[in-house]
């Protein structure tokens, strides 16, 4: 009889605090993008990078857990390592976890200003 797994919360990260995220395998960086991932259906890579990490983002993910999320599960990543190399995919990778944090971070600050209000 095998075991059930339990049923995360709808925004619940599926990993444990940043402290903790050396200790993941790649796995569960695939496992957190296939979590994230569900229910976006767009046609542009970049795109679907962007929103899968902001789901990771509001969740409550470290934007290190994003990153490697990203470079675990996306296969625009993933092609774009073998076709660019390395530390090009890993500036793209940057790139995404940065305009995440950028729009979340504007995001709180105006919902902050509107609530002074």
């Amino acid at each position: 009889m095998s075991e059930a797994k339990p049923v995360q919360p709808e925004n619940q990260p599926l990993l444990p605090p940043e402290q903790n995220y050396k200790q993941q395998s790649g796995q569960d960086y695939r496992e957190l993008w296939q979590h994230y991932s569900q229910g976006i259906r767009v046609s542009n890579p970049v795109q679907q990078d962007y929103l899968v990490a902001k789901q990771a983002f509001q969740a409550g993910c470290s934007p290190k857990q994003i990153a490697l999320m990203l470079i675990a599960g996306s296969t625009y990543v993933k092609q774009m390592h073998q076709e660019r190399g390395k530390s090009i995919a890993r500036e793209y990778v940057n790139r995404v976890v940065q305009a995440v944090r950028k729009t979340q971070e504007h995001r709180n600050s105006k919902s902050r200003q509107e609530l002074e209000l």
